[in-house]
């Protein structure tokens, strides 16, 4: 009696793979910088090495660190300098490849024209801080609120004391 039988199995095993994101919309002044959080998650037990490229940054502008070789499980920060960038919107593209993977996140930098200026009355001579007027002048293209507060506890006796600002 022969018992020889065929068994066919069908394994339906899902690639290795990768995702990234990275934060967008991001915002910077035309002095400054802006950061974006980068990440990189493993699918399916992927474990190649990923280098990173961006493109798309405007005149001016530089984007580092550009992560090289990194493993997966990875996060980190990608900061764009925006010093001497034009105001406006701009769109760049982070490009991450592994093995032979290759992803991409769209990252939306918006860079604003931003001034302020701080002046104090009295502006000269010692002043108690009690009686300092603070005055922040803001222009350009940026919305927000510029807060700032003193707290001192000054002795009636000695007028000297301690002052702590936010």
């Amino acid at each position: 009696m022969n018992s020889n039988k065929t068994v066919t199995a069908t394994f339906n095993a899902k690639p290795a793979d990768f995702t990234i994101s990275a934060t967008s919309p991001i915002r910077a002044p035309q002095t400054g910088s802006a950061q974006s959080a980068i990440t990189v998650t493993p699918i399916n037990g992927f474990n190649s090495a990923v280098t990173f490229s961006i493109s798309g940054l405007p005149s001016g502008a530089s984007a580092n660190p550009i992560p090289q070789a990194v493993s997966p499980n990875y996060t980190s920060s990608l900061i764009i300098n925006t010093a001497g960038v034009a105001p406006g919107s701009y769109p760049l593209t982070l490009q991450a490849t592994g093995g032979e993977i290759t992803k991409t996140a769209t990252i939306t930098l918006t860079v604003v024209d931003l001034s302020v200026a701080l002046s104090a009355n009295p502006n000269t001579g010692q002043a108690s801080l009690n009686n300092v007027n603070l005055t922040a002048t803001v222009s350009g293209s940026a919305p927000g609120t510029i807060n700032y507060k003193f707290d001192c506890d000054i002795s009636p006796v000695t007028g000297g004391g301690d002052c702590t600002s936010d």
